[in-house]
């Protein structure tokens, strides 16, 4: 978590986006930096092995098969993300990316103001 925050530019700017924190440990740490809202994306799991299918990760291989998406769902990286929705502030179901979006900037105008 510091070294993500440490890449923040000086001053803060008021708006920053990180898509990859991976253990809940990070989160205090965040909140006390910055004035940071976590916003947890539920969806199926159907729903993410399609986003998944053929997407190579970290230099790993692509995921191809069911089989393959739900070992790589075992992997320590992956295994805190489920923790994350008890310390959201805001929970969307991202099935539908069209109304994803335009729930989060709803969501960003009011944090925002």
């Amino acid at each position: 978590a510091r070294e993500m925050l440490w890449q923040l530019p000086s001053p803060k700017p008021r708006l920053a986006v990180h898509d990859g924190l991976r253990l809940i440990a990070d989160v205090p740490e965040h909140r006390q930096a910055t004035d940071f809202r976590l916003i947890y994306l539920e969806s199926s799991l159907e729903c993410r092995f399609a986003r998944a299918r053929g997407v190579v990760k970290n230099g790993r291989r692509a995921i191809n098969t069911m089989e393959e998406f739900m070992a790589d769902e075992q992997l320590e990286s992956e295994r805190e993300i489920p923790l994350f929705k008890s310390q959201a502030d805001l929970v969307l179901a991202s099935e539908r990316r069209d109304w994803l979006l335009n729930a989060v900037d709803r969501q960003l105008a009011v944090w925002l103001r």
